[in-house]
């Protein structure tokens, strides 16, 4: 155990190394080297970040390093540089995967129908599998396929595997997860540390808020109050 944490530190300092010598792709790889065999090494993840290549892979190394020590200063205020409402609107723009729990279902309903009337690409399971579709292999092509994920953030949801498990797959591919909350919820509960849309007070508000941060045209909106 002592020489692995010893080859592993040894290959972070080359990882160092190639990194201060502008080698990011040798260092890249040196660097998930270390993580694939200690996925919990923060310093490495923190590395991963500085060299990444792309925003999506930085974005998911600094997720990684929140979910160790989320209260690290530096992280999170470079997560949530990665998080802004540039970053959305361009992520939105290859589809919207919808996440939840059973119990929040009517909300979900609604939520996707007045999206999609505002001109929104939102993929939501009970819209858009036939009953020939393979569950599985459905939401793994729609998870692929769309940039932006809306959890629907619940007291239900916190106890939802499918919902763990989706906003893990997305956060770990570096994609952006945005919290919706139809109740008040503790959203580090999910391993998300970003602002939410607030529903809970008013239905209509919370669906402007989200037009708005989505980019979306906002014609008038004559939904429930």
């Amino acid at each position: 155990m002592i020489s692995t944490m010893n080859n592993l530190d040894a290959m972070l300092q080359r990882a160092v190394q190639c990194a201060r010598a502008g080698l990011l792709q040798e260092a890249r790889q040196l660097v998930w080297q270390v993580v694939s065999t200690e996925p919990h090494h923060e310093q490495a993840w923190s590395l991963l970040a500085y060299v990444a290549q792309t925003v999506e892979e930085r974005r998911a190394a600094l997720w990684k390093i929140l979910s160790f020590n989320p209260n690290h200063p530096k992280a999170r205020q470079a997560f949530l540089r990665s998080m802004d409402e540039g970053f959305i609107q361009q992520a939105a723009q290859k589809g919207i995967f919808i996440s939840y729990a059973h119990a929040d279902q009517l909300f979900v309903l609604e939520l996707a129908n007045d999206l999609r009337l505002l001109g929104v690409d939102v993929w939501l399971d009970i819209l858009d599998m036939s009953e020939e579709s393979d569950w599985n292999e459905a939401i793994e092509e729609a998870l692929k396929r769309c940039g932006l994920m809306l959890v629907v953030a619940s007291p239900a949801a916190l106890r939802a595997d499918n919902v763990m498990t989706e906003v893990r797959r997305f956060m770990d591919s570096g994609k952006i997860v945005l919290p919706v909350q139809s109740q008040p919820t503790d959203l580090t509960a999910i391993g998300l540390w970003n602002p939410s849309v607030d529903f809970t007070t008013d239905y209509g508000s919370g669906l402007q808020d989200l037009v708005r941060v989505l980019g979306v045209p906002e014609p008038a909106y004559h939904g429930r109050a």
